[in-house]
């Protein structure tokens, strides 16, 4: 019997534990119809290849860069998703001469439940925030933030783009900001250490920093942070309970 095709794509995806994620979960829930791999895609537009290519695909997990870039390709998309501006959850619903793609956002669920994680242990609500990066990650960030009523601005190498600039971050300081949220892949292993240009000296206690990087354990941002004093957190917690929250629209039966 052939068994119900899940992916991940992103363009690198060594890194990811979403595949190991899967294979322990099915192993220890007894689930023997379903399968997740990884699919590396150079650019967006081979999602269609993917799709044809496997006719027992019923939903794939979506990582950077595509989590803005598979919106056009999408056939449906679940108002909260697109409110949030990213996908990182497809459903692939097929008929006996055509599919639909069903795009869904599951972070921001993750991530909810790492910022209330966090929150108990700082002991306080929290007030400002700076997202280091603007893509589909950051904007989901900025969505439950907001939810949250936490001012947040965006940190952003590009000064053309209207936000904040690390330059202007690092000659004003972050004093103001009680949150930092790292939403790059910087520092993502195997290129651990690296992280976003910001002045280190420039994180004391008052901060927690949360780095949706999990893989290493702590990065070199998580590091400077804790060695500071400040609270900090990695994404394991985002990763697992997004990909619960996946495994509910993929093995659901109607919709």
């Amino acid at each position: 019997m052939s068994k119900k095709q899940l992916f991940l794509i992103g363009v690198s995806l060594g890194h990811s534990f979403s595949p190991p994620f899967f294979y322990n979960k099915f192993k220890k829930e007894k689930i023997t119809d379903y399968q997740y791999d990884a699919c590396v895609l150079k650019t967006i537009q081979q999602v269609w290849q993917c799709v044809e290519e496997y006719p027992d695909l019923v939903g794939f997990n979506v990582t950077f860069p595509y989590k803005e870039q598979i919106i056009p390709y999408l056939d449906w998309i679940d108002p909260l998703a697109a409110q949030i501006g990213a996908v990182n959850v497809v459903k692939v619903i097929r008929t006996r001469n055509h599919f639909q793609m069903r795009g869904y956002n599951t972070d921001h669920i993750g991530f909810a439940a790492t910022l209330d994680a966090v929150k108990k242990r700082k002991g306080a609500p929290f007030h400002r925030a700076l997202i280091f990066g603007t893509g589909g990650s950051a904007k989901m960030v900025a969505f439950v933030l907001a939810q949250q009523g936490v001012e947040y601005h965006f940190v952003s190498r590009n000064p053309d783009l209207g936000f904040l600039t690390y330059e202007l971050i690092n000659q004003e300081g972050m004093e103001e900001y009680d949150l930092l949220v790292h939403c790059t892949p910087v520092g993502t292993f195997p290129v651990v250490e690296q992280m976003v240009p910001i002045d280190p000296q420039l994180i004391n206690s008052s901060h927690t920093l949360i780095d949706l990087v999990y893989n290493p354990k702590e990065s070199l941002f998580l590091r400077k942070g804790r060695e500071a004093g400040a609270i900090t957190q990695n994404g394991l917690q985002m990763l697992e309970v997004q990909a619960e929250e996946s495994w509910k629209i993929f093995s659901a039966t109607s919709f």
